[in-house]
Parts: structure tokens; C-alpha cells; sequence
């Protein structure tokens, strides 16, 4: 696919799973995820396949009583 080209094709929740576990290389969970269409179009199948993920968290979350983690996170980053 063309970088900035618009994808028009329907895709779905089990598409979407369908995709990541394509993606993992993991088995399909049922039939449901074997037989779905993947969202190839989504993806550069020219590319490596090689990628990387950097977790981010984030700054609106940190302010907010719903961000249990902050403890565990000041301790191991030394605070903020």
C-alpha cells in the first residue's frame, strides 16, 4: 500500500484480532478468528517486520486518582 493511501475496506473486532494474532504469530483462538480476513491492507507487507514499541505514559492519566501505577513508577524512575 502507498504511504497516505485511504483504506475503504470494512474491517471488524475479529478482524482486528485476527490481525494481532497474525501479527504474534500465535494460533487462532476459534473458528471465528481462523476465518476472518486479516487487515492486510493496513500494513506494509514489503516491510522487515521488524518494529519497535516505546510505552509512554500518560501526563493527563498521571494527575488523576486512576493512576495506581505512579507509586511503583516514582520508585523505580526516582520520582518525576
Amino acid at each position: 500500500m502507498k504511504q497516505g493511501a485511504v483504506v475503504s475496506t470494512r474491517y471488524n473486532q475479529v478482524s482486528a484480532l485476527r490481525t494481532i494474532q497474525d501479527l504474534l504469530g500465535t494460533e487462532h483462538i476459534n473458528l471465528n478468528t481462523a476465518f476472518q480476513r486479516p487487515m492486510a491492507e493496513v500494513f506494509d507487507m514489503r516491510s522487515s517486520g521488524r518494529w519497535t514499541y516505546t510505552a509512554e505514559t500518560s501526563t493527563v492519566l498521571a494527575t488523576t486518582s486512576l493512576a495506581p501505577w505512579r507509586s511503583f513508577s516514582d520508585d523505580l524512575h526516582g520520582g518525576w
